[in-house]
């Protein structure tokens, strides 16, 4: 009885640390088999996942963080992409000579030559093909000299008219008004008298052809007193013209579209700028909303807002070719420092198409983020391996360090050492550069299985319940048959 108390007391003692033990050592055995299996249906090895799984703690990632932000990033991510402890992973593999680093920077290196295209083609996707502006408004302009055709059949049944109130009336203006506004005022009544005479015409193309100069007049007058005269008088001629020459407005109509649209592809263009001639997002609202409406005599919506976002893609073009390297760059032109080129850009093209944009944007400057980090800051670390490889390991001074720090048998054990080192990496050397190709192979290939299979290793338990109960019962059991 008393062995049987004392032996049930200490085994009693013992035994949650050896079932622990046991089940510890059990789970561990098991996980092998499961991290291997895991690993290699994910096309790694059980090192790299390990390393991985550490790495996307160490950055305070869990899968579901870790899967959101692939997808944000899109098709082209990394592992590499998601944090700075996996950057640094690939950096240093990237300043190690070996199979490792050409693995990292061939595919860092591929990737980033390849973003041009990838932004372009979004680009196309999402806003559509790229138009030359010059050639849109070649275009237009061809389009108004074809509609110039349409005057000539419609002055051709035109009769001759009166204008003779008219042109009283401008004298009555001339007479009354004084400086720049009486001298063109004046200019604009002697036009409307035949060639060389004092008398008025009565010709229709007289007048039509008035009211074309009083508009190329128009056009750089700044002075608020000579621009509403001129306007006032261009009025009186336009409706004398309506009233003699019946087809005239619809003819105008199609032109005045054309330039309408002329006007629009320029405005697109602007509608990125950072300076003040960008219009804030409800001033192209209002622009987009006023240019739909149509002119008089015409049927159905106007092409004015189609023009807008044709210029706006131009630009878009623009900035894009010659920022074609530079996707920070790209991304302070095309977005801006705040949400107006966003919001504009989904006023012109629709929101979800301009967030595309955006996202494709933003994934290809986390992609050049990457890039720089880990192929221009591993330069320094490359030079120093360059180093040490052709000065040795020890530099040039190994054998006087070696010999101050410890005299002829310092240098001895020095000596023998290094070439016991050397023979280790001999034949450690080739499974190192093994496991650390496997680490950059799944550092830039195969995100998505990886990220299950590091999903599958953080959810493993490391020890087994069901065998430490077993242990101990075991244990326990054995204290109290024994004595019996």
């Amino acid at each position: 009885m008393l062995w049987g108390a004392a032996s049930g007391l200490g085994l009693g003692a013992i035994g949650p640390a050896v079932a622990s033990t046991v089940g510890a050592a059990y789970r561990g055995i098991a996980n092998r088999f499961a991290d291997r299996a895991t690993a290699t249906a994910a096309g790694t090895t059980p090192a790299a996942l390990r390393d991985l799984a550490k790495t996307a703690a160490d950055d305070g990632l869990d899968v579901a963080a870790m899967r959101a932000r692939l997808d944000e990033l899109g098709a082209s991510a990394m592992i590499a992409d998601l944090g700075p402890g996996f950057q640094g992973k690939a950096a240093s593999l990237a300043a190690i000579p070996g199979r490792a680093q050409s693995i990292t920077r061939d595919a860092l290196n591929q990737r980033q030559a390849g973003a041009n295209a990838r932004i372009g083609a979004a680009l196309d996707d999402n806003l559509g093909p790229a138009r030359v502006p010059s050639q849109l408004n070649d275009s237009l302009q061809a389009g108004q000299r074809a509609t110039g055709a349409g005057y000539d059949d419609a002055f051709r049944g035109g009769q001759p008219h009166d204008i003779s109130m008219v042109a009283d009336d401008l004298e009555r203006s001339i007479g009354r008004l004084r400086g720049d506004a009486q001298r063109k005022l004046s200019q604009v009544r002697d036009m409307l008298n035949e060639t060389r005479t004092n008398r008025l015409s009565t010709d229709p193309r007289v007048t039509f052809e008035t009211r074309q100069a009083i508009d190329g007049m128009l056009t750089n007058e700044a002075d608020p007193k000579v621009i509403a005269a001129l306007s006032e008088a261009r009025q009186m001629l336009d409706d004398a013209l309506t009233r003699s020459v019946p087809g005239l407005k619809q003819v105008d109509a199609q032109y005045a579209e054309l330039a309408r649209q002329r006007e629009a592809i320029s405005r697109g263009q602007q509608v990125l700028d950072g300076g003040r001639t960008a219009p804030r997002p409800p001033e192209l609202a209002a622009e987009l909303e006023a240019g739909a409406q149509p002119g008089p005599f015409q049927m159905g919506p106007s092409a004015v807002p189609l023009r807008l976002s044709q210029g706006a893609r131009a630009e878009i073009d623009r900035i894009v070719g010659t920022n074609a390297n530079d996707v920070v760059a790209l991304n302070r032109l095309i977005k801006g420092e705040g949400d107006w080129n966003r919001e504009k850009l989904g006023m012109l093209f629709g929101q979800d198409k301009a967030d595309r944009v955006f996202r494709v944007l933003e994934s290809e400057r986390q992609f050049a983020a990457t890039h720089n980090v880990v192929t221009r800051n591993s330069e320094t670390a490359r030079r120093m391996e360059g180093i040490a490889e052709v000065r040795g390991a020890q530099g040039g001074d190994f054998v006087k360090n070696a010999y101050a720090a410890g005299g002829a048998p310092g240098l001895i054990r020095s000596t023998g050492l290094k070439m016991a080192d050397k023979a280790a990496n001999v034949f450690a050397g080739p499974v190192i550069d093994r496991q650390r190709a496997a680490l950059a192979e799944a550092l830039i290939r195969n995100p998505n299985a990886l990220i299950g299979a590091i999903e599958d290793y953080g959810s493993r338990a490391r020890t087994s319940p069901e065998l430490e109960r077993l242990a101990k019962a075991l244990l326990l059991s054995g204290a109290t048959t024994g004595p019996r």
